[in-house]
């Protein structure tokens, strides 16, 4: 026994001596960490600073048009919803867009830094004349319709939305995070497998491949639902439950969930912009429902695809479901300032969001670098009546100004004289993304879906 309890006692101390220290493990931690720091700081000198060329101006139906055009556009919604006092809602859409600064402290050339940037992708200072004169349109429009005068000069004072232009700005997360949110997007993976998925990958289209997650159908004439996620961690892994239990539910149809990993927090640079998307979903449509028409949603900042894609094949679409859609009256202020730009925070969910999303590196980066506002617009009065549209709005959202959409979609419905009836706007409770944890939400979601594609079978 003592010759037993001398080699258990030498074994002990020999495990415990080969094992590093506790202090050590935490250098090796630290080290990674200062590493991965400085990796993100030669990131974003060389890949997040330059600027990246704007895409060109177009219309609802793919044409391309001239910036001026838009602009003309942007003016003819406010004055028709606005018909008793445009020149009030012209002040208030001019404010916002310098952060909410009061009118009165607004002086001519911010309004122009904001329209160079809007309109041309560019300072104003670097305007030529050709420019400069579709600016002035702007002003003088303001002036002979409306009686709204900018005196000259430029306040300093006075911050313009210029988001294309400005330095990308973020606060740094630990490696750790990452690795975590890695662990996450391996969980999905599982979960998927088991649930009937593949990954798939498509060619390249605009120097990009389309990632995304293909469940074939089972014996069902339902058409193909595609899903795009907003922002979040590891993707769609969060929208699962309202995917599997309420816009899927029983019904066997074939489900793509495509993935963006720009704002995934994925450590990646490589959006899935509108090229990549609209050539990637024809490309796997073409491969897995040639013929068939699809139902489309998104959330957030998922809505965008679904611009691009009802824009680009609406004969292919069948039903778009819009959930807390950030693009719709992109063109007014709420989204931009609300997400980017918060200072102050009236709301705990506020500083989540500004510390969760807006100012993680890469989303910071997808924003700065190619978030296309004219791009992204969808105006929901333009889509064919042949394709069912329903609006979800949560009435209580912190990123988009819902009673604006909810009111203004309504009384575009009104002036239509029953000429859009395909589209539904369903106001309900609560902040952006509680269609995320929420049940209800889920059902509620569920139910207008099913609704929208009975009555698209009864047209």
């Amino acid at each position: 026994m003592p010759v037993l309890e001398t080699f258990m006692e030498r074994a002990f101390h020999m495990s415990a001596s080969s094992l590093p220290s506790l202090s050590h493990v935490l250098f090796a931690y630290l080290s990674l960490e200062l590493l991965f720091f400085l990796a993100v700081l030669t990131i974003h000198r060389t890949k997040m600073t330059p600027l990246s060329p704007a895409p060109p101006y177009c219309s609802s139906s793919n044409r391309a048009i001239t910036s001026l055009a838009y602009i003309k556009k942007i003016l003819a919604r406010i004055e028709a919803l606005n018909p008793s006092d445009a020149g009030s809602a012209l002040r208030s859409f001019l404010s916002g867009w310098c952060l909410n600064a009061p009118f009165d402290t607004l002086k001519r050339d911010n309004i122009g830094d904001f329209l160079a940037w809007a309109m041309f992708n560019r300072h104003l200072r670097d305007c030529g004349s050709k420019e400069i004169e579709q600016i002035d349109f702007f002003f003088d429009h303001l002036r002979k319709k409306h009686g709204v005068v900018l005196p000259p000069g430029h306040n300093s004072q006075v911050k313009s939305v210029q988001l294309s232009l400005e330095p990308v700005w973020f606060l740094h997360r630990p490696l750790l995070m990452y690795v975590g949110i890695f662990m996450l997007e391996k969980v999905m993976q599982f979960v998927l497998y088991c649930a009937g998925f593949s990954k798939k990958s498509t060619s390249r289209h605009d120097g990009s491949r389309l990632h995304y997650w293909y469940r074939p159908p089972l014996v069902t004439s339902d058409p193909p639902l595609l899903f795009f996620h907003g922002i979040a961690p590891a993707g769609p892994l969060f929208y699962l439950p309202l995917i599997f239990r309420s816009l899927l539910g029983n019904s066997g149809r074939a489900c793509f969930l495509f993935s963006n990993p720009a704002v995934s927090m994925s450590c990646s640079l490589t959006p899935a912009g509108e090229g990549a998307v609209v050539g990637g979903v024809a490309e796997a449509l073409d491969r897995y429902a040639p013929g068939q028409k699809v139902c489309l949603v998104g959330h957030s900042l998922g809505s965008c695809p679904l611009t691009w894609l009802t824009r680009a094949m609406p004969e292919r679409i069948s039903t778009v479901l819009l959930v807390d859609p950030v693009t719709l009256f992109l063109s007014h202020p709420a989204v931009a300032v609300n997400f980017v730009y918060k200072t102050t925070f009236s709301r705990v969910t506020e500083l989540v969001i500004w510390l969760g999303a807006s100012t993680e590196p890469y989303i910071a980066h997808y924003l700065k670098r190619n978030f296309w506002w004219y791009r992204n617009e969808i105006w929901v009065d333009e889509i064919p009546s042949s394709i069912q549209v329903v609006v979800a709005l949560s009435m209580d959202d912190e990123i988009v100004d819902s009673p604006l959409v909810a009111g203004g979609i309504n009384m575009q419905k009104e002036l239509a004289g029953g000429n859009m009836d395909h589209v539904k706007v369903v106001e309900m409770g609560g902040g952006h993304a509680k269609c995320i944890y929420t049940p209800a939400r889920w059902r509620q979601l569920g139910v207008e879906l099913r609704g929208a594609e009975k009555r698209g079978k009864e047209c």
